[in-house]
This record gives C-alpha cells, sequence and structure tokens, in this order.
C-alpha cells in the first residue's frame, strides 16, 4: 500500500556545500511530491544519478534556484 500524505508538501533546500550524504539522507524521510531545491546544475546532476541509483521509484519535484538569485 502506498503511503498516504497527511501533511503538506516537504520542501528541501540544499545548500552549496551539501552533497550525496545529505541528498541521500533526505529522500530517505522524503515521499512523493516533495520538493528538492538544489543550487546548481552540478548539484542536478549528482541528485539525478543517486535518484536513479537509490529511489528510482520515487517521485520528487526539483528546482535549480542559485543562490544569487533574488
Amino acid at each position: 500500500m502506498k503511503e498516504q500524505r497527511t501533511t503538506p508538501m516537504s520542501t528541501y533546500v540544499i545548500g552549496v556545500g551539501e552533497w550525496m550524504q545529505i541528498l541521500s539522507s533526505r529522500m530517505k524521510n522524503a515521499v512523493d511530491g516533495d520538493l528538492f531545491v538544489l543550487p546548481s546544475t552540478m548539484h542536478l546532476h549528482a541528485y539525478t544519478i543517486l535518484k536513479e541509483a537509490s529511489f528510482p521509484d520515487r517521485h520528487f519535484k526539483v528546482e535549480i534556484k542559485n543562490s544569487t538569485e533574488v
């Protein structure tokens, strides 16, 4: 049976110095529909590798938001 959400979507903001270990930890706690906000395309690449390898059946949303954006 699929887990049902009882709270609003969670947003995980990943910092510039946070990589695979932090991403993996947050993905383990995330549920379908949660949003990951990444600081760069390099982080998106790391996210994609990790997601495909460890969480292929999960469906997260992802955005890239550079820390210099207002």
